[in-house]
């Protein structure tokens, strides 16, 4: 089950805070957007003229799982993930790429995603994927436009790949090696 914790660091509104209807609505979709979340309802209810309680109800999902992948004839990948780790919120990702005309086969993937750290909706992924002659590996932060009042948004992507490409010019296949960087602010 999720922690309480991570739901209300999703919250658009404190303690004490004006809300409108846009706001809660926003905010009912941005928690049922969540990958581990089936479904959020958020509740106003009244206690004075001026002053209410806000009740937000959410349901899980089952966060783990496996998927299958296949590519042609022995040519494939094997998927395994946890979608809510510890009930933190955070995503972990396995992958198994094989084929049988590699001699890198089977290979390794492994995804980890932070998201919305420290109520920033900064999401942080890091990555790794060896396999198939390919080699890569990377860090991004990034942070969406998640609602109508989001005044910001922008990202940072680092990647560095090595891989043996057929370039149909050389007479066997030579090794490419390269830094991906992009950056962007909105």
């Amino acid at each position: 089950n999720t922690n309480e914790r991570i739901i209300r660091n999703y919250l658009l509104f404190d303690e004490g805070d004006t809300i409108t209807s846009l706001t809660l609505t926003d905010n009912e979709r941005i928690i049922r957007q969540l990958p581990y979340i089936y479904d959020s309802r958020i509740m106003v209810i009244p206690v004075s003229e001026s002053e209410a309680d806000i009740m937000v109800v959410t349901k899980d999902s089952y966060s783990l799982g496996g998927e299958l992948t296949l590519r042609g004839a022995g040519k494939g990948s094997l998927w395994l993930f946890e979608k809510n780790l510890l009930g933190i919120g955070h995503e972990l990702k396995f992958e198994v790429p094989w084929s049988s005309e590699s001699s890198d086969s089977p290979g390794i993937g492994a995804y980890y995603n932070i998201n919305n750290i420290r109520k920033s909706f900064l999401n942080l992924n890091l990555q790794y994927y060896n396999a198939l002659d390919i080699e890569t590996y990377g860090i991004s932060l990034t942070r969406k436009l998640i609602s109508s009042e989001t005044r910001y948004a922008g990202g940072a992507v680092l990647r560095y790949m090595h891989t043996l490409e057929d370039l149909d010019t050389l007479p066997e296949p030579e090794p490419i090696e390269y830094t991906f960087q992009d950056y962007w602010i909105q």
